[in-house]
């Protein structure tokens, strides 16, 4: 018997569907958070301005942040939104499971684009914070 030292997606069985909406209700949820945790960090950008010497960095930081915050996580959200409700209808229907599948990974993709940029921004706010 040969052991896969690294295994990835193409060796593992594919997730059910049962699995990929509590995965993308997961999303939602995360994201709901975020949002309040983004306004939070922009007022307490807002309110610690003058007392960060990193004039410029801040600038740049509550700008990125405020994209986030409004449009990104917006246009995110409600991409998510409609996958959990296309994953309702095809619960229901039992139909066109793969092409839902490559939906939900590029779903996926872009949902881990996102946190990854989300937590170095979030990185950059505790720096500047500190």
């Amino acid at each position: 018997m040969k052991t896969l030292k690294s295994p990835n997606g193409e060796y593992l069985l594919s997730s059910s569907i049962d699995s990929l909406f509590v995965e993308c209700r997961e999303w939602l949820d995360e994201l709901g958070f975020w949002k309040d945790e983004q306004s939070f960090f922009i007022k307490l950008i807002n309110r610690q301005r003058e007392a960060i010497p990193e004039r410029e960095l801040t600038l740049h930081v509550l700008a990125n942040l405020q994209l986030m915050h409004g449009e990104l996580i917006n246009e995110l959200q409600q991409a998510c939104e409609l996958h959990h409700a296309k994953m309702n209808i095809l619960e229901d229907e039992r139909a066109n499971d793969e092409a839902f599948r490559l939906e939900h990974a590029r779903m996926s993709e872009k949902y881990n684009k996102f946190k990854s940029d989300y937590y170095a921004l979030k990185f950059k706010v505790f720096e500047l914070m500190k």
